[in-house]
């Protein structure tokens, strides 16, 4: 897998056929209030989860720099080891 295909949303044609269902539903809803109330709702949950999703990748992001950077650290460190293995096996 890609660095990012993580976040690709693949739907499937079930998800999607429910999708359309559901917002199709609310376009053709008759009560206007509450479709207004629902919006109002929505508006205010999406911002909810832009927010929670811009945090998850942030530390997502943080956890995937610092196993980069032990590992590299670590691979650094066999290289010295060797390195000195080879001096002192060559005597």
């Amino acid at each position: 897998m890609a660095w990012a295909d993580w976040m690709v949303v693949n739907l499937s044609l079930e998800e999607q056929l429910q999708l359309e269902r559901e917002a199709r539903s609310v376009l053709s809803h008759d009560d206007h209030d509450q479709v207004a109330k629902l919006c109002a709702q929505l508006i205010k949950q999406t911002h909810y989860q832009q927010t929670l999703l811009s945090q998850a990748v942030g530390r997502i992001t943080e956890l995937e720099t610092e196993g980069f950077l032990r590992e590299s650290f670590e691979v650094e460190q066999d290289r010295r080891l060797n390195w000195w293995r080879r001096i002192l096996s060559s005597d």
